[in-house]
């Protein structure tokens, strides 16, 4: 799964569809957000299986983004109120997953407001 979300992410960046690209970071994460709880996946983690790899390497694409200013104020309207959607999700609430939550608050409070 890392392998094609990252390098789509980073493709759509690359070719100036950052609309795009947030959209497929949102839907990818909130599958994500809904099948941890409802396949029970919250019981199969080991050190070759997490979320937070694939998550995190695609927030990175998008942090990296901002920071250069590739995302419109459009789009980034669009990933911040996709962010707290996925905030309210029992995965995150329940379970403190997904990791690039974290690492997206922590990015926005030292890089946006």
């Amino acid at each position: 799964m890392l392998p094609f979300c990252l390098k789509t992410v980073c493709e759509l960046f690359s070719h100036g569809n950052a609309a795009k690209a947030v959209i497929v970071l949102s839907e990818v994460l909130e599958s994500f957000a809904y099948h941890f709880v409802e396949d029970i996946h919250y019981g199969y983690f080991d050190d070759m299986y997490s979320l937070d790899h694939v998550c995190q390497d695609m927030m990175e694409a998008i942090t990296n983004a901002v920071k250069s200013e590739k995302l419109p104020d459009e789009e980034m309207q669009r990933l911040i109120e996709g962010m707290e959607k996925l905030k309210q999700t029992e995965t995150y609430e329940g379970y403190g997953v997904l990791y690039a939550l974290y690492v997206w608050e922590k990015f926005r409070k030292t890089n946006i407001e």
